[in-house]
């Protein structure tokens, strides 16, 4: 069960996850990369997730393993510190391959929780 403190975070989560794939849609990156707001769009969505991922317990984080939790704080941080080297082929790639995985683990906790 995921701390109560937690639970809004998850859900932060998840929802900027949605929010980040919806937003990308169909497009690829050259076509992202072209569109200004919908790159700052998805790339804060992203940075949400990061933040609301370093933001869980580690009591909540253990109970979830299979959440790359390290990974999104890591992708937040590169893309505030690094805002200038963004690569938007592997923001796509991280959008589309390893976002719905991370809904869907969150989808399960949460479902568990209520």
């Amino acid at each position: 069960m995921t701390l109560p403190m937690d639970r809004q975070r998850l859900i932060d989560m998840r929802d900027n996850a949605r929010r980040a794939v919806a937003f990308l849609g169909e497009a690829d990156a050259a076509a992202l990369e072209s569109d200004e707001l919908r790159l700052f769009a998805v790339l804060h969505a992203i940075q949400v997730v990061g933040e609301a991922a370093a933001k869980v317990s580690e009591a909540s984080r253990v109970q979830s393993p299979g959440i790359a939790w390290s990974q999104a704080t890591r992708m937040r941080h590169l893309l505030v510190h690094n805002y200038n080297e963004i690569k938007v082929d592997i923001v796509v790639q991280t959008v589309r391959d390893d976002l719905p995985g991370l809904i869907a683990e969150l989808e399960t906790i949460l479902e568990g929780d209520s």
